[in-house]
């Protein structure tokens, strides 16, 4: 019986696809065999870095030129430039709020299959611009709004955020357990999380130097993410309560999609570590909270109904 748990805990590690990123383990138990629960979790994700692309250059020019930076156009005319030009793009998560309804059951004494269904949004910190431009240029742009003639010294900073709407959520997991002498126990925990926000994103502009102006354009788009994690763990049963520690390893993967264009970022972290503690109201009922930190920081909480 041990044996067919944990096949399907490895199984289940290998179908996931390989894009990713972590959440929460909502307990330590598993139900047993044909037992059913459900129960409400809500996650919060505080912080969690996104590896950058990075971009730059230097260069000289004259004439005209134009340079985009996301849905912006910066358009500098009659130009004898030269210039320092750096990008970067991450757009890390600030904040992302998941409700949850997850049910559970007990395929064996030793494992569980839950399905998480719900919703998600927040925000992301985009990413920064930074140029410098030593020369003169006969008018300069952003969108449109010309601001005029510019002699030398300019310097242009841009910085991009995405305001996320709510999307639905779905997961899948797997938890195992083996027990251990005098109430301790050993878990693993493999779940996948996916949901796609429609967004809207906003670059401010600062031009300083020979030309002093702000800016702000918004644009629209949708951002994929695709999450999952392997967490081993290990727990103490202490009456009512069972607190439990653990690590992880996990990914995300993020896809911007706007304007024809898709990028792709990734987790800049791939493990953290978990605690959290499980409390037994009764037979029926429980209630679970987690903290998650390193490669994140965040949050849950989730109360729970056992058949």
């Amino acid at each position: 019986m041990k044996g067919l748990y944990v096949v399907g805990l490895i199984v289940l590690f290998l179908l996931m696809p390989l894009a990713v990123y972590p959440a929460s383990i909502d307990g330590a138990e598993t139900l047993g065999q044909e037992r059913f629960e459900i129960g409400v979790e809500n996650e919060v994700v505080f912080d969690r870095d996104i590896k950058a692309k990075t971009y730059s250059i230097s260069d000289s020019w004259s004439g005209d030129v134009t340079v985009y930076y996301g849905d912006a156009e910066i358009d500098i005319t009659g130009a004898t430039i030269d210039y320092v030009y750096s990008e970067t793009d991450r757009p890390d998560i600030d904040k992302l709020y998941r409700p949850v309804v997850k049910a559970t059951y007990g395929l064996y004494d030793n494992l569980d299959l839950y399905i998480k269904l719900g919703a998600a949004d927040g925000e992301t910190k985009g990413g920064s611009l930074h140029a410098e431009l030593n020369g003169s240029a006969t008018n300069v742009s952003i969108d449109g709004v010309d601001y005029g003639a510019a002699a030398v010294g300019l310097t242009l900073d841009a910085t991009r955020k995405y305001e996320l709407k709510y999307a639905f959520l779905f997961g899948i997991g797997l938890k195992g357990t083996y027990p251990l002498e005098k109430g301790w126990l050993l878990g693993l925990d493999a779940s996948y999380l996916h949901h796609r926000n429609s967004y809207t994103g906003k670059i401010n502009f600062a031009l300083t130097g020979d030309i002093t102006a702000v800016d702000e354009v918004s644009f629209t788009g949708k951002m994929t993410f695709q999450e999952w994690q392997f967490a081993p763990y290990i727990a103490k049963k202490l009456d009512k309560i069972i607190p439990y520690l653990g690590v992880k390893y996990s990914k995300l993967t993020l896809t911007d999609d706007y304007e024809n264009q898709k990028d792709k970022y990734r987790s800049d972290d791939n493990f953290g570590v978990f605690l959290g503690t499980d409390y037994k109201l009764n037979d029926s009922w429980s209630f679970n909270l987690e903290g998650r930190f390193v490669d994140e920081t965040a949050m849950s909480f989730a109360a729970k109904y056992k058949f």
